[in-house]
């Protein structure tokens, strides 16, 4: 395959199942983020914020748990965030459960990424069930979600070698009123010199964090990838304090490749005084109750805590470390 703007190559463990953009490597991000820090330098979001647009949804709104042998985060975070997005349009329909399985089976066999990808792409994925936000962004727009009843996850299967199952019977009909048009940024260079500054800014200079805050502010969440270092008890997103308090950190975390990708669904964001590194983000995860397990019934719970399978990422990670994103087109 001659040069490509985006070289693919997804790869997924146990529990996880964000691909990892072709080309991006530690340390051109890590030359990528001084740069900007001596010269644009990262923002904090504004003081005193405190965004949730799944409060009222807390307690009808149950923990999904993708499963250690699936990698279908991706397809949790998208439906994650349709489902609140479809809910806040009108709360009177109440929340309409979706299918994960549906979204990862069309995401898997009928849409491939819309970008170049390296050339051992096909066995990568057959093997590993890997997927991108691109994915997801083709079968929202061009398929819709169908309702989860039609369609229930399967958390302890493997699915080999395509790892999904055909559509259930009527399911692309259900889906179909529920197609939406969507905005998905991957990163896409491999070239040092520009691509890791490059797509992280719009036309208006926004950083990540700014984009993220401003889709909170308007009551639109945002699914968001970020790479797994290390799958160790020592990891970002693996240590003691991410499954006991869901604090999600990279400090000391950046001493190695990716090893596999992870996406969530972003719900809130919150500047509370006692919080640092530029306030924090809110999400909700896909790893049922074992993520964030013990912020329930307890003075320990961080500050900002949205309770069991729930965690916070700082602002200054999410502008550093993202690597891929989607939420709704506005227009």
């Amino acid at each position: 395959m001659p040069p490509s703007d985006i070289l693919v190559r997804p790869q997924v463990l146990g529990g996880f199942g964000g691909g990892i953009p072709g080309g991006w490597t530690t340390e051109k991000i890590l030359r990528s983020n001084a740069r900007i820090e001596n010269e644009v330098g990262f923002r904090d979001l504004p003081a005193y914020y405190d965004i949730n647009l799944a409060s009222d949804l807390m307690d009808r709104w149950p923990i999904r748990e993708q499963g250690m042998n699936r990698g279908t985060c991706n397809a949790f975070a998208a439906v994650a965030a349709e489902e609140l997005a479809i809910y806040r349009d009108d709360p009177g329909q109440g929340l309409q459960p979706l299918s994960e399985e549906f979204l990862y089976t069309l995401m898997r066999r009928d849409h491939p990424p819309s970008f170049p990808v390296a050339d051992d792409v096909t066995t990568q994925s057959a093997t590993t069930g890997a997927t991108f936000l691109d994915q997801a962004k083709q079968v929202i727009e061009e398929v819709g979600l169908c309702d989860r009843s039609l369609m229930p996850y399967n958390d302890d299967r493997l699915l080999p070698p395509n790892h999904t199952e055909d559509p259930a019977p009527g399911a692309m009909a259900n889906a179909a009123p529920r197609k939406r048009k969507m905005v998905c940024n991957t990163w896409k260079s491999a070239d040092a010199s520009d691509g890791p500054d490059r797509w992280r800014t719009n036309p208006g200079n926004q950083s990540i964090s700014e984009i993220f805050l401003e889709r909170l502010e308007d009551g639109t969440p945002v699914v968001a990838s970020f790479p797994i270092f290390d799958l160790s008890r020592r990891g970002a997103w693996t240590n003691r304090t991410a499954e006991d308090r869901g604090r999600v950190s990279y400090r000391g975390q950046i001493d190695r490749e990716p090893v596999a990708g992870h996406t969530i669904c972003i719900v809130g964001c919150t500047t509370k005084p006692d919080l640092d590194q530029g306030g924090m983000f809110l999400f909700r995860n896909s790893h049922g109750k074992r993520f964030a397990s013990q912020n329930k019934g307890s003075t320990r719970i961080p500050a900002g805590s949205l309770g069991v399978g729930y965690g916070m990422i700082s602002a200054r990670d999410v502008d550093r470390f993202c690597w891929d994103y989607l939420y709704r087109d506005a227009a």
